[in-house]
């Protein structure tokens, strides 16, 4: 087996230049060279690396993966954990048809590529530590054994604790919500609690009339007290 461990910026930018002569490359780690967006594009090259079973960028400030990933048909792990990614190249990563590990942990990805459902071959995936609010549906098409991490992930579709069940649960969430449909609630709900006498009816009276209205002693809330109070007017009333 062939592998190259760079460390070194020189080493770096040396090996870049002719980095397509290296055919037979199989592993190559590029991990704590913390690239500019000016260095990231020193890594196009690694497109030629047919060979290429692994590939580690972790602990970098990549905020893009290079297109030419796309062209790594070898490549089984890819690991790419604590960058700033803010997304990944929908065309390219749905060709890594052979890949098993992908690791994308302590990034800045808002969402996926619906490309992902295409790796078939996946086996792990740690998304743990980004900024996801939904997963694409496609994800149902990977296999119910892959090892899912989705914790730290601001997740509303589905649910954090709908996909941290794995593949089959968020499958099956998305099967019933193509049934069924969806809707969108307007509403929210506002507890407001404390010690007695902090003034929490005299909160509520302030939040329902828009202005102070304090609370006599004897008019105080002894258990509980249930409000609606709509906000905006119109489409926009909430």
């Amino acid at each position: 087996e062939s592998a190259l461990d760079i460390k070194t910026r020189a080493q770096l930018a040396e090996l870049m230049v002719s980095v397509g002569q290296l055919a037979t490359l199989e592993t190559l780690n590029l991990d704590n060279n913390k690239f500019s967006d000016a260095e990231s594009k020193l890594l196009t090259p690694i497109g030629k690396l047919n060979q290429l079973r692994i590939l580690s960028l972790c602990g970098n400030r990549l905020t893009e993966v290079p297109a030419s990933i796309g062209s790594l048909r070898s490549l089984q792990e890819l690991l790419l954990r604590s960058n700033q990614l803010n997304e990944l190249p929908n065309a390219s990563i749905g060709l890594l048809g052979s890949l098993e590990n992908l690791d994308l942990k302590g990034n800045h990805l808002t969402y996926l590529p619906d490309s992902i459902g295409q790796l078939r071959a996946l086996k792990s995936l740690d998304l743990s530590e980004n900024k996801l609010t939904e997963l694409p549906p496609s994800l149902g098409l990977l296999r119910d054994s892959l090892k899912l991490a989705v914790s730290r992930n601001p997740l509303q579709r589905p649910p954090l604790s709908v996909a941290r069940q794995g593949i089959d649960a968020i499958r099956r969430y998305f099967n019933e919500l193509k049934r069924s449909g969806s809707t969108t609630s307007r509403a929210a709900r506002l507890v407001l609690l404390g010690a007695g006498l902090a003034g929490k009816t005299s909160l509520q009276r302030g939040l329902r009339h828009g202005a102070p209205r304090p609370s006599k002693l004897d008019e105080r809330t002894i258990q509980l007290d249930i409000h609606t109070l709509p906000l905006g007017s119109g489409a926009d009333q909430v």
